[in-house]
């Protein structure tokens, strides 16, 4: 899955604002914010493959159908832990450095 090729709808936008408001106050545009929920769903662990794509990255839950990063929510029963060197890396390897 290359992330670059992943629409994020408005809907899955105004929900990781909402949802993760600091990791949003740090970006400058809204371009920063969908790098951030593409990195998630590149980073998450798939959970479901059919008949929609579901990924678990930290506390939250990424649906993708059709190539678009439709919905996503929060998950307060399960964390998964993704350390920040793999961030990093993801970042590095897309020319991209957050802060």
């Amino acid at each position: 899955m290359k992330t670059k090729e992943l629409k994020v709808s408005d809907a899955a936008r105004e929900s990781y604002m909402k949802n993760c408001w600091r990791s949003t106050a740090k970006c400058e545009s809204l371009y920063e914010v969908d790098y951030k929920i593409r990195r998630a769903a590149y980073l998450g662990t798939v959970v479901q493959s059919y008949p929609e794509r579901v990924i678990h990255y930290h506390n939250l839950r990424l649906v993708i159908k059709n190539n678009s990063i439709f919905e996503l929510f929060m998950n307060g029963e399960e964390y998964i832990w993704i350390s920040e060197k793999r961030k990093y890396t993801y970042d590095k390897l897309n020319d991209k450095v957050l802060v």
